[in-house]
């Protein structure tokens, strides 16, 4: 058997040659090759279409959870992102507020982070953005995180500078945020979520 640039001299390899020489099939080039440029083409087509239908998949995947997982869901997607003490509220009392985390800035400080998760197939609305702003303490930040998008009537309310700073993400987004996201095909350990206080 040859090599990239030398003759292997193996009996192991040589009796392996002769029990798969009868299913080597020969291809026979006939027609056109392909263009390395269509070649490209092809595969960038491939790769939108595999995003499109991954987002799909993960879209009905989220559909299908209930409220109170989702929120543990994104309670993990914020530890990967490097937040600290982590915390799913309870149920009813919160405000609008579904998991609070603190982002440890080295050297800077501390900023208290109120996260408003909604699993929908609709888009949030201005009322879910003035809603957790009114839910805001002082020096807390928030974020609204969606498993649908945005209004524009949302997004204007978010980047009215004169006002608590809220941030809009779509779960769409979060693999491109944190790539360490679990998807449906990992495997959850209990103990490593974040317990109800």
């Amino acid at each position: 058997m040859q090599g990239t640039n030398f003759v292997l001299r193996d009996p192991i390899i040589a009796e392996l040659q002769r029990k798969i020489e009868d299913r080597l099939v020969p291809i026979s080039i006939s027609g056109e090759l392909v263009k390395p440029v269509d070649a490209i083409k092809n595969a960038e087509n491939a790769i939108k279409n595999a995003e499109l239908e991954t987002t799909s998949a993960l879209r009905k995947y989220i559909a299908a959870l209930d409220p109170t997982t989702f929120e543990l869901l994104v309670s993990v997607v914020f530890l990967k992102l490097g937040y600290k003490n982590v915390v799913v509220t309870k149920r009813s009392g919160d405000g609008g507020i579904d998991v609070k985390a603190i982002l440890v800035v080295e050297g800077v400080g501390n900023i208290k982070t109120c996260i408003q998760v909604k699993r929908q197939q609709t888009p949030v609305g201005r009322p879910v953005v003035q809603n957790l702003r009114g839910s805001l303490g002082s020096h807390e930040v928030g974020i609204v995180v969606t498993s649908s998008g945005f209004s524009d009537g949302a997004r204007e309310e978010a980047q009215d500078l004169t006002k608590a700073p809220i941030a809009l993400i779509q779960w769409s987004k979060i693999r491109r945020i944190a790539p360490q996201v679990p998807d449906r095909h990992s495997t959850y350990r209990p103990e490593a979520l974040p317990a109800f206080p």
